[in-house]
């Protein structure tokens, strides 16, 4: 939350060019997101990849949202508080038995 206590709204602008959710490049503003904040990713065609263990007080999604692990046992989730509405594609990759992907 910010310090006013509202919920803070960071919004998919793509700009870092790696389609990483761990880029603050890639969000506006410019940082990653938080359990704190509304994450908005509009933009029909992207793709945002979710690598790690990440969260999104509620999220708006409609783009390709990839939650994936890395090889070598490296698991991703993406922790979603108070609600998520998907108006695009969901995808949760498993590259191989060491590792999971999940959404909550």
């Amino acid at each position: 939350m910010t310090a006013s206590g509202m919920t803070a709204t960071v919004e998919w602008s793509g700009s870092a060019g790696d389609n990483l959710w761990s880029s603050s490049g890639n969000w506006n503003p410019a940082q990653v997101p938080t359990s704190d904040d509304a994450v908005i990713i509009a933009e029909p065609g992207s793709e945002v990849i979710v690598t790690g263990k990440r969260s999104a007080r509620s999220l708006l999604n409609q783009a390709t949202l990839w939650i994936r692990g890395q090889a070598g046992g490296s698991h991703a989730s993406l922790a979603v508080s108070v609600g998520a509405t998907n108006a695009g594609t969901i995808r949760l990759d498993a590259r191989d038995s060491t590792y999971n992907a999940e959404l909550v």
